[in-house]
């Protein structure tokens, strides 16, 4: 019997609104806020659910299976949020780059 083919990804929601407009981020503001209705609030807690669930059924006393990450995009051009496993990038980004200086009196 054939095997069904695995989903590459776990799901996703539409966003509503995002604050600050992401033409504004930089490093001295590098939080984006995304709003999401209840109903697409609800479909992202499904997508991560599901993705959790796959996590879990890697074998966490190997390496690989402990390396295993959540991963959850955020496309600003269609206003999605999609959610997947997979491995780790092993380049870890700095951010905030290291010469950011965040000042308080300046937030949102």
């Amino acid at each position: 019997m054939k095997t069904p083919p695995t989903k590459k990804g776990c799901g996703g929601c539409n966003i509503e609104a995002v604050n600050p407009d992401h033409r504004k981020m930089s490093p001295t503001n590098p939080i984006l806020n995304v709003g999401l209705t209840f109903e697409e609030a609800l479909k992202l807690r499904v997508a991560i659910d599901e993705a959790l669930l796959r996590l879990n059924s890697y074998n966490r006393a190997t390496k690989a299976g402990r390396e295993r990450l959540l991963w959850i995009g955020v496309h600003l051009r269609d206003s999605t949020v999609t959610v997947s496993e997979g491995n780790p990038v092993r380049e870890k980004p700095a951010f905030p780059p290291a010469s950011a200086t965040i000042n308080p009196a300046n937030s949102d």
